[in-house]
């Protein structure tokens, strides 16, 4: 689904959680915020900007590394790929094995990832803006979910691309380099902006503020379930509180806190 939130901002919304896409709109250019898991999608929002507008793409921004959102857009050769520093030396290193083993776990939608190119890497700095023409976009590394972990935010618009570091609708994916203190640090330094929408990685679009409050008290209660099992407290099964009850994909928590007691 296609949802306009601010003349020319726009969030593509995997309604089956899958991962979002951004498309923000200048006077003068376009820019893609992530780029899916396959090619074959990604054409799809090229196909979509095609019809939108015809401005040129300025590249397309990768707010981490993770396949989901990284890899669509390394099979397109002529597109620049905007990434952090951190990013950036993950994707020009991730090792064949990595790669190998995606795709297995795929069958046979995984040769579509054969011809991946992860170099050419345009870097973008810690706080640099990019100038798309009466409308700037400025990114954020604030790691959390993962080192690298960057957003992207429009400020005339109100609307932050926070990709995964926002719960929405879908459970937060915890993963091994993830970090729960640096990623509620991220929540608090983001409320201090107007956000008016928060595109996450994953589900639903929804009101800044909200968010914000919604995604500190998650991830305290998920640090807290994390601690007392790191400490042999009885925990035999989680009452998960009624205000996250309709968070989809609940093994992603119980994942991410396993992941956390290795």
């Amino acid at each position: 689904m296609i949802r306009e939130l601010f003349p020319d901002v726009f969030a593509v919304e995997n309604e089956e959680g899958g991962s979002n896409v951004g498309i923000i709109v200048g006077k003068n250019s376009l820019l893609i915020v992530d780029s899916t898991l396959f090619p074959s999608k990604f054409q799809q929002i090229l196909d979509f900007c095609a019809t939108l507008t015809h401005k040129p793409l300025i590249g397309v921004f990768l707010t981490h590394y993770h396949p989901d959102h990284s890899f669509g857009v390394m099979g397109h050769a002529g597109i620049e790929k905007l990434t952090s520093e951190k990013t950036q030396k993950i994707l020009e290193n991730i090792p064949k094995e990595y790669l190998n083993d995606i795709k297995s776990r795929l069958g046979e939608n995984g040769k579509e990832l054969d011809r991946l190119e992860f170099r050419v890497l345009r870097r973008i700095e810690d706080g640099a803006t990019v100038d798309l023409g009466m409308r700037k976009v400025r990114f954020m590394n604030l790691g959390g979910h993962t080192p690298d972990l960057t957003v992207a935010y429009v400020e005339d618009a109100g609307v932050l691309f926070a990709s995964d570091l926002m719960v929405t609708t879908v459970h937060a994916e915890i993963v091994e380099d993830s970090d729960m203190n640096v990623w509620m640090k991220a929540i608090e330094q983001l409320s201090r902006l107007r956000i008016e929408y928060v595109v996450p990685g994953h589900g639903a679009v929804a009101e800044g503020k909200k968010t914000l409050n919604f995604t500190r008290d998650y991830l305290k209660l998920a640090a807290c379930v994390i601690e007392s099992l790191k400490n042999n407290k009885d925990m035999e099964y989680l009452d998960l509180p009624s205000e996250f009850q309709h968070l989809r994909f609940p093994e992603l928590l119980v994942e991410g806190v396993v992941r956390k007691l290795r």
